[in-house]
């Protein structure tokens, strides 16, 4: 018969309370909780407690993956820090299968089985102490002594640890290597029965195919494993993983040069060495080098598609209706009830016979206004088109100021959970004779290609965006590099119509744009100054808890969203979300709240695509529900759509109190609250200041200093992305 925790062949330490010492450098206890993470080193200091009672300690180190609840079994040494105490610093852990009754409470609530969580492990523990697991695995009948448990959920609860079972030599090597529950679960789903072996040949294929695993994860696992710290598996997922965090820059590529710089400092070994593995991966085609440019393959293949189908698109012969475009744009200038300007009359008439074309403007110019007409003459001469936007939040804006249906890009493409991609496609094209995107500053290169993928050659492609805006959160800078192509037409509308000069927001924007200070007032663009960090965290506590709701009735919750340009720092949005989710936060007793991470009432964001919960990157929601047996989460998103998320997937979410300019793209908000000080100064650049400020609808709130915004005035500089998007077109187009 398994017993939990006499499988691994270890030698039982002498135990002092309930804490395991063997010598000063081993300590065994129950990670209590995170004191403090840095989710991109794994470092974390934590307190763990003993499992029978006693004062907790407090543990520091690299823990990453490590979970409360569980039984960690720690390598290193005491040491008497001059601020904190006393404290163990730690140098290697591993998962234990606990053996205490406290243990194996923590253990069987854990999520790993089906049917069981803090309330029925603490029942099942209470009924049959230390042989819980026995009389789960050999006499589950006994189960339905405990209060609450019937015939279904003791099968399922049987079902669920036999299925563990299974799966019990994989877990212990997992946790021997220091992955948690929580991953330990991710990576069986993924990889099934040949989990121990992939990670056993290359752990380092873990953080390009499993969700959640970076190459830092990786590489503490293959130190486990004893892996050599130049073996070529080490130094190929090293330049994997700089082209990965290239990525999500935005770049495409890298130089060859600057990948192999990028990953001596990643890996600490000689560039010679790096140079030969990464001559083995041109080679093998896991990294793709064109003159020196080095991709991954879905981000070369992407960026060649979209070039190849932007020149289909241009040169494939449309059908037009006879429309006489004179008499159509006078048309619909009495539809719209507007006169158009100059800039606005070309854009109507390309609109209604090119093959495609980029209208671009800022703020109050007449985007919305002149696509309404368009679209109204399209419809009059019979004209299809289809509306999206690559937000959900853009795409209801576009619906309700077109009076026309729109969706997300995502959804019109119609993902298929089981085929695990886009149903539309050259085989099942959208059927329209015109697409229309707005917001097409946020498209990336990927979302662009499965567009273009889907629009048949002989339709047209009308493209509407801000060029000035932040390019697109993901890989590529599609609208900028179709621009710059120089083939594709574009009409740049600059004109700001009267009734949008007045509002100080726009006459804002327009001056940020044009490099000059803007004006604030009292009204509707408003400056606080608060030159030191954590005044300026209370005020932005103040302002939206209190003093926006009282004075003029917005929603805390609803109708302000603060922003910020960066995520660390002493005003960053990690310690935004942490002031004000404290100070909004619903439900604060909730225990099932605070174990899961997230309350009834948390205000969250979905920080990755997922097409099974129909949820995209940048959707933001509220927690309706926690379940304190399952540890799954409800959420309800602004357009009223539910999602439910198991305790595997709720790192898809993330605090969306304050979230980062960046990730505000394509939203708009009733009112913005933008965080904006001298510590920020690497992201105090024009466009992140002017993207801030143009998310907000009815009013615009910056707490900080002058300074900070007169820098981000000055600096005209954005960080040039590396693509070839443009030269590409161009390249075919001359052909």
């Amino acid at each position: 018969m398994w017993e939990p925790g006499n499988d691994s062949g270890e030698t039982q330490l002498p135990r002092i309370g309930s804490l395991s010492f063997g010598g000063d450098n081993v300590l065994t206890g129950i990670l209590d909780r995170r004191v403090y993470e840095n989710q991109d080193t794994g470092f974390m200091v934590a307190r763990l407690r003993p499992e029978a009672g006693g004062d907790p300690v407090m543990v520091v180190g690299d823990l990453a993956s490590a979970q409360p609840g569980e039984t960690l079994r720690l390598t290193g040494q005491w040491e008497d820090h001059p601020r904190f105490g006393r404290q163990f610093r730690v140098e290697s852990f591993e998962v234990l299968v606990p053996t205490t009754e406290e243990g194996l409470r923590e253990y069987l609530a854990s999520g790993l089985f089906s049917g069981i969580g803090k309330e029925y492990a603490d029942r099942i523990v209470k009924t049959f102490g230390r042989d819980a697991l026995r009389i789960i695995e050999e006499s589950p009948e006994l189960l339905r002594k405990v209060p609450g448990i019937g015939p279904k959920r003791a099968k399922q609860i049987r079902d669920s640890f036999l299925a563990q079972q299974n799966r019990r030599s994989e877990l212990l090597f997992l946790f021997r290597m220091g992955i948690g529950h929580a991953l330990a679960r991710r990576l069986l789903k993924h990889y099934g029965s040949a989990t121990v072996r992939v990670i056993q040949e290359n752990p380092y294929r873990l953080a390009r195919e499993v969700d959640g695993v970076g190459y830092l994860t990786a590489d503490r696992i293959a130190r486990s494993l004893g892996i050599a710290a130049d073996a070529p598996q080490r130094l190929q997922g090293a330049l994997l993983y700089a082209l990965q965090l290239a990525a999500e820059d935005g770049h495409l590529f890298l130089p060859e040069d600057a990948l192999l710089a990028e990953t001596e400092e990643i890996c600490g070994q000689a560039k010679e060495k790096i140079q030969c593995v990464l001559r083995q991966c041109f080679e093998e085609g896991t990294i793709l080098n064109e003159g020196g440019a080095c991709y991954l393959p879905e981000l070369h293949e992407a960026e060649v598609d979209c070039a190849e189908k932007m020149y289909r698109l241009l040169k494939e012969p449309k059908t037009l209706p006879e429309i006489h475009v004179e008499n159509a744009l006078k048309w619909a200038e009495r539809a719209v009830g507007a006169a158009y300007s100059p800039e606005q009359r070309e854009a109507f008439k390309l609109g209604l016979i090119s093959p495609a074309l980029i209208i671009t403007g800022g703020p109050g110019t007449g985007k919305t206004t002149l696509l309404k007409g368009l679209l109204a003459a399209m419809e009059k001469k019979g004209v299809s088109f289809l509306l999206a936007s690559p937000t959900g939040r853009a795409a209801r804006r576009m619906e309700e100021a077109t009076g026309y249906p729109a969706r997300t890009v995502h959804r019109l493409l119609e993902y298929s959970p089981i085929r695990r991609e886009f149903t539309r496609n050259e085989s099942n094209p959208l059927a329209a004779d015109v697409m229309v995107v707005d917001e097409a500053s946020m498209l990336d290169v990927m979302l662009f290609r499965s567009l273009l993928r889907a629009l048949p050659a002989a339709s047209r492609l009308i493209l509407v965006g801000d060029v000035d805006q932040l390019p697109s959160v993901g890989p590529g800078n599609v609208l900028g590099d179709l621009l710059n192509s120089g083939v594709i037409p574009a009409v740049h509308l600059k004109t700001v119509f009267r009734q949008a000069e007045e509002s100080g927001i726009i006459r804002a924007a327009h001056a940020i744009n044009q490099g000059r200070m803007p004006v604030f007032n009292s009204i509707d663009c408003v400056l606080i100054e608060r030159p030191d960090p954590e005044d300026a965290v209370k005020t932005v506590v103040e302002v939206v808890t209190r003093r926006l709701p009282r004075r003029f009735g917005f929603d805390p919750v609803r109708d302000i969203q603060v922003l910020a340009p960066v995520k660390r720092g002493a005003c960053g949005v990690d310690r935004l979300n942490e002031a004000l989710g404290y100070a909004l936060g619903r439900e604060k007793s909730d225990p099932a709240g605070i174990s899961s991470g997230f309350r009834p009432g948390d205000k969250v964001m979905q920080i990755r695509n997922d097409y099974n919960r129909d949820v995209c990157n940048g959707d933001i929601g509220v927690v309706r529900t926690v379940d304190a047996e399952t540890g799954e989460i409800e959420v309800v998103f602004e357009d009223g759509r539910v999602a439910l998320y198991d305790p595997e997937s709720i790192h898809e979410l993330t605090p969306a109190w304050c979230v980062t300019v960046h990730k505000s793209q394509g939203s708009e908000y009733p009112v913005v609250v933008l965080v904006l000080l001298p510590a920020h100064y690497l992201m105090l650049q024009r466009n992140v200041l002017y993207t801030a400020l143009t998310r907000a609808g009815r009013m615009a709130v910056v707490i900080g200093t002058r300074k900070a915004v007169a820098q981000a005035v000055r600096s005209a500089r954005s960080t040039t992305r590396n693509t070839l998007l443009a030269e590409r077109i161009r390249e075919i187009y001359k052909k």
